[in-house]
């Protein structure tokens, strides 16, 4: 929840336009879900703080780069898909 207030407020803080606010306060989102992986990190083992690297650097290329707000998203979706899968694989269950 901190991380949530924390990214609502630098975007805040940035004097943008609407436009621009929108789209950082998702980008800062995404950017927030990144680092609350990294919580879970003594729990799951270290893919976790793998996953968590790759979501706030999907969330820093859309900032750097200006990718639309979709392709950020579907970006994103790809990598926790591809990171569940992954941990299905390794799971001591038998799926």
């Amino acid at each position: 929840m901190i991380l949530i207030i924390i990214s609502f407020l630098s975007v805040k803080l940035m004097y943008l336009n609407a436009i621009q606010s929108v789209y950082m306060t998702w980008i800062m989102v995404l950017i927030a879900v990144g680092l609350h992986f990294f919580a879970f990190i003594p729990v799951h083992g270290k893919i976790i703080g793998i996953l968590g690297i790759v979501t706030i650097l999907n969330g820093l290329i859309g900032i750097l780069a200006h990718f639309p707000l979709d392709m950020i998203f579907v970006s994103d979706g790809v990598i926790k898909m591809i990171f569940g899968l992954i941990y299905l694989k390794v799971s001591p269950i038998n799926f």
